[in-house]
C-alpha cells in the first residue's frame, strides 16, 4: 500500500513539474533573446483600412539561440482608437493559432499586443524605445508590473513580398503575468472590492514619475484590475502618452488640472506620512537600478539617455525634499 501511494505521489510531482516549467510564448521569445520577429499578413486588409474592425490571418516566425526556425499562424487586429487617427502604422494585436502553441510545447497563452512604430517620422524608434524603458523602470519599482521584449519588426505584405521594419516591443500576456505574479485579473473595477491602498498609491507615484495622465484603474482605462489575497492591485500599460516619452503626438488630458505633457502629476489617494517615509526609503533605495538601465542602454543616442536620466533624478529629489503627496500635486518640469 505504502509502494503504490509513492508510485502516484511521484507521478502526481512529475506531471506538476511538467506543467509549471512549460514556458509561454513571451517567455520562449525572451528566454531565446529573440530580435528580430517575421510577421507576415495582408497589409493592404489591415493597415490601409485602419478605421474598420479587421481581422486578418498571417502568421509570425522567428529563430531561437540555435538557429532553429519556429512559425506561428496567427490573426491580427489592430488596437487604440486614438491611434488609428493618428499612426500610419497602430499598435497591434496577435491571436496565435493554439495548436501551433500545443506542438512547440508551449501554453496555449494566444493573446500578445504589439507596439509598433507609429509612422516614419525619424523619432519614431526613439519613442518606441522610450516608452518600452518606462515598462523597465515600472518593473523597478512595482512588484506587480507587466514584462516586455523589445526587437525588430518585419512586416511581410503577403501579397507583394515587400517588408516595413520597425522598432517594436511585446507584452506578455495577461495569463502570463497571472502565472508569474500569482494574481488573478479581474474583469473590471466596482466599488464593492477592496483596493490595496498602497499599490494604488505607488502605481500612481510611477505614472508621476513618467508624467502619464492617461490611465485610469477605476474606468480601465490603460490599467487592469488584478486580485491578490482578496485585494485589488493594479497594473499599467501604454506609456507612450508620458512626458518621459515626449512623443509628438501625445497630448494631456482634458480631465486632470492643467499641466504641460512633461510636468509630473500625481492622481492617486493622499499619502499618511508614514506611508510616504516608507516608498521614499524604498524608491531612493532604487535609483541605482535605474541608472544602471541607463548605463547599459545602447539604442538611444546618448544625449536622449543623458535627458531621461536627467529627468528622473529631478523627479527623485523633488521627492526626497516633498511632504506627502496629496491628490493633484504637481512637481512643474523645468526645462
Amino acid at each position: 500500500m505504502m509502494h503504490s501511494f509513492h508510485l502516484v505521489w511521484l507521478i502526481l510531482l512529475f506531471f506538476t513539474n511538467g506543467i509549471s516549467q512549460k514556458q509561454n510564448f513571451f517567455q520562449a521569445i525572451s528566454s531565446n533573446n529573440v530580435t528580430s520577429l517575421n510577421i507576415s499578413f495582408d497589409a493592404a486588409a489591415l493597415i490601409d483600412q485602419k478605421f474598420v474592425d479587421t481581422t486578418v490571418r498571417g502568421s509570425i516566425q522567428w529563430e531561437d539561440l540555435d538557429g532553429n526556425s519556429h512559425l506561428v499562424r496567427t490573426k491580427f487586429t489592430l488596437r487604440g482608437k486614438y491611434r488609428r487617427r493618428i499612426c500610419s502604422f497602430p499598435p497591434i494585436k496577435m491571436d496565435f493559432d493554439k495548436d501551433d502553441l500545443q506542438d512547440m510545447g508551449l501554453k496555449k497563452h494566444d493573446e500578445y499586443k504589439l507596439v509598433t512604430h507609429c509612422s516614419d517620422h525619424p523619432e519614431q524608434e526613439t519613442y518606441v524605445r522610450k516608452e518600452y524603458l518606462a515598462y523597465q523602470i515600472q518593473r523597478i519599482l512595482l512588484p506587480y508590473a507587466y514584462q516586455v521584449h523589445y526587437l525588430t519588426a518585419n512586416y511581410i505584405d503577403v501579397n507583394s513580398g515587400s517588408t516595413i521594419s520597425g522598432p517594436a516591443f511585446i507584452i506578455e500576456n495577461d495569463k502570463d503575468l497571472e502565472d508569474r505574479l500569482d494574481v488573478k485579473e479581474l474583469p473590471g473595477f466596482n466599488d464593492s472590492l477592496q483596493v490595496d491602498s498602497l499599490a494604488l498609491k505607488s502605481n500612481a507615484l510611477f505614472q508621476m514619475l513618467i508624467a502619464n495622465d492617461d490611465y485610469d484603474l477605476y474606468s480601465g482605462r490603460n490599467c487592469k484590475a488584478f486580485s491578490k489575497e482578496d485585494q485589488v492591485i493594479p497594473v499599467s500599460y501604454d506609456f507612450d502618452f508620458a512626458g518621459f516619452v515626449n512623443a509628438e503626438y501625445a497630448r494631456v488630458n482634458p480631465n486632470v488640472p492643467l499641466h504641460r505633457i512633461q510636468d509630473h502629476i500625481y492622481l492617486g489617494p493622499a499619502f499618511t506620512k508614514e506611508e510616504w517615509k516608507s516608498i521614499t526609503k524604498e524608491w531612493l533605495g532604487k535609483l541605482d537600478n535605474i541608472n544602471e538601465l541607463f548605463e547599459k542602454e545602447e539604442i538611444l543616442p546618448k544625449k536622449e539617455v543623458n535627458d531621461l536620466r536627467k529627468y528622473v533624478r529631478t523627479f527623485f529629489r523633488y521627492l526626497k525634499q516633498s511632504p506627502p503627496l496629496k491628490t493633484n500635486d504637481v512637481y512643474f518640469f523645468d526645462n
